[in-house]
């Protein structure tokens, strides 16, 4: 159902700004690092972080929109 997507904008410190893609409401938070991950290799940005999901977090920026 694509009322149930959400847009989010994943930003990787030291990288040329956000990631920004669509997700389902109940994907776990797992699934989101790997998809980021994922399109940011495919994007070929820098700093490269390598594909371990486990290796990262995902925390919420109260500070602005990006």
């Amino acid at each position: 159902n694509k009322s149930n997507r959400l847009l989010i904008s994943v930003t990787v410190v030291g990288s040329a700004g956000p990631l920004r893609f669509l997700v389902n409401a109940d994907e776990l938070v797992m699934a989101v690092i790997e998809q980021t991950l994922k399109s940011y290799a495919h994007e070929g940005r820098l700093p490269v972080l390598g594909s371990d999901f486990n290796k990262f977090l995902l925390y919420c920026a109260h500070g602005g929109s990006d």
